[in-house]
């Protein structure tokens, strides 16, 4: 169930979120497999993140960072989290958004 929820995209996604914590409607193995969907989505590849990355910014990665993890902290429906270090050698967390999130929230919106 989890899964096809994943497949079918963002809305389902936010659905089986909800139906994670309604431990009244459903038995708990299912409320624990969709608990996963939390935060432990499927991560967006390494190349769509940094093709959002230097959109968004206007600077390729190589600029903007001395080092970027290719496997982020944590996915989740909005977005997901990599580690970095910037050239002055901060330790930073970067919050990377899902490209065309807001397509998609307009069309569900406007439904």
């Amino acid at each position: 169930m989890r899964e096809a929820l994943e497949e079918l995209g963002l809305t389902f996604l936010k659905f089986g979120q909800v139906l994670a914590m309604r431990r009244d409607l459903l038995p708990a193995a299912y409320t624990d497999e969709l608990e996963l969907l939390h935060d432990h989505l499927p991560a967006m590849n390494i190349a769509k993140v940094r093709a959002t990355v230097e959109t968004e910014t206007g600077c390729p990665l190589t600029e903007l960072f001395s080092s970027f993890s290719k496997t982020p902290l944590a996915a989740a429906t909005i977005a997901q989290v990599h580690e970095a270090t910037t050239h002055k050698a901060r330790h930073v967390a970067v919050k990377v958004q899902r490209p065309g999130l807001k397509a998609i929230i307009s069309r569900i919106l406007r439904q």
